[in-house]
């Protein structure tokens, strides 16, 4: 058997590139379905992580996918704002239980995720450098957003303009880093953390102004003469917000009209939860959802795929068993001189097709160890799917 064996291995290594193409096959054949296995689990246990870690998703009506999306993974949506004064009277009623989000904003393309102190807390973020941002203007990157720009406190940012060709859209205002945070393995990871007075800064609502006696080129000054200058101050936007300008800052709108992204509930028990989502669904101008539901949905979507993968990777089955099986014959065919040489030399024609066995079972094993290894680093190392939702 072991002579059997080492003559097979030696044939396989002499004929390298048909071996080389029946590993390739099985290996492909066998991959897409642990592939496919393997992904969908990584996706639903990552969806499942962060929708474990908040108990409610308040917003405005559209779609619950979008909302839980938005709110969960900072993905753009396109469901309607709630606002500061729909979260301020939830708050009301569920003190300290509900943060609003602002995620309306970008800078560098990571997004701006403007927020309370509090939503820091309950998701147990700790700092990796410097401090957290606590003044308009500043801000706390996450640890991929931070490497990505390379920010360190100290540092600043521009934030991003949604619409470079209006000349009516908020310009673009330089965030100060304050700290960095440490890794958590979230969408919060990718994300830059704001107090939610930096996103009406960003958003065009709030703004301070420059002196304009100190701070206007001459080319823009309409007149000037020994104690007044002439020109509109509206002109002079201040596009970073510092400790000399601060107080200058003001809205343009009532406070209670300020959007916002959703309102998560992050620590209410199930009765809370039950009679705060029943309330709020019974009004019908907002909407409430449970993140578990929404990710079971999602995760419906994608059943549905990995039974097509399932069924492509049964029919590259199939061909690959019909392809190793045509070449595996053919080479029986081309050695047919060898063969007969084998059983001159008194071998049996059962020894002959162990020996054509042995080598293509031992192939299959190849091809079966290579995609068992490229299955495990793909468990080992998942692609992030979820930025793809």
């Amino acid at each position: 058997m072991n002579g059997l064996l080492g003559l097979a291995l030696s044939h396989a290594w002499h004929a390298r590139v048909r071996s080389s193409l029946i590993v390739v096959s099985v290996a492909i054949a066998a991959f897409i379905p642990l592939a496919t296995a393997i992904v969908a689990s990584s996706l639903e246990a990552a969806l499942l992580r962060r929708a474990d870690s908040t108990s409610l998703v308040i917003g405005g009506q559209g779609g619950r996918i979008d909302l839980v999306l938005a709110a969960l993974y900072f993905r753009p949506s396109r469901t309607k704002s709630i606002t500061t004064g729909d979260w301020m009277q939830l708050d009301a009623d569920f003190p300290g239980k509900l943060v609003p989000l602002n995620v309306q904003h970008s800078a560098g393309g990571a997004p701006v995720v403007a927020t309370p102190p509090d939503y820091l807390d309950a998701r147990g973020f700790a700092i990796k450098q410097g401090t957290r941002a606590t003044l308009v203007g500043e801000a706390t990157p996450g640890r991929n957003a931070a490497e990505r720009h390379g920010l360190s406190p100290g540092d600043g940012i521009n934030s991003d303009q949604a619409a470079s060709l209006d000349i009516a859209a908020p310009a673009s205002i330089r965030l100060r880093i304050t700290g960095v945070l440490a890794a958590t393995g979230t969408p919060d990871d990718d994300a830059i953390f704001t107090d939610l007075k930096t996103a009406w800064v960003l958003a065009g609502l709030s703004h301070g102004h420059a002196d304009a006696a100190t701070a206007i080129p001459p080319p823009l000054l309409l007149d000037r003469t020994g104690e007044r200058v002439v020109v509109s101050e509206a002109f002079v936007e201040d596009n970073e917000v510092t400790a000399s300008n601060a107080d200058s800052l003001h809205l343009h709108a009532d406070e209670t009209t300020l959007p916002l992204t959703a309102v998560l509930g992050l620590s209410l028990d199930d009765r809370e939860r039950t009679l705060l989502r029943s309330r709020i669904n019974a009004a019908g101008r907002l909407q409430a959802v449970e993140p578990g539901e929404v990710v079971r949905e999602i995760m419906g979507h994608v059943a549905r795929f990995t039974r097509a993968a399932n069924v492509i990777a049964m029919a590259v089955t199939a061909l690959t068993g019909l392809l190793v099986g045509m070449i595996l014959t053919m080479s029986a065919k081309a050695r047919s001189r060898e063969l007969l040489t084998l059983e001159r030399l008194g071998a049996s024609r059962g020894q002959v097709a162990m020996l054509l066995a042995i080598e293509a079972v031992a192939l299959t094993a190849m091809g079966m160890a290579l995609a068992a290894a490229a299955g495990l680093a793909l468990w080992l190392h998942p692609p992030d799917l979820v930025k793809l939702l």
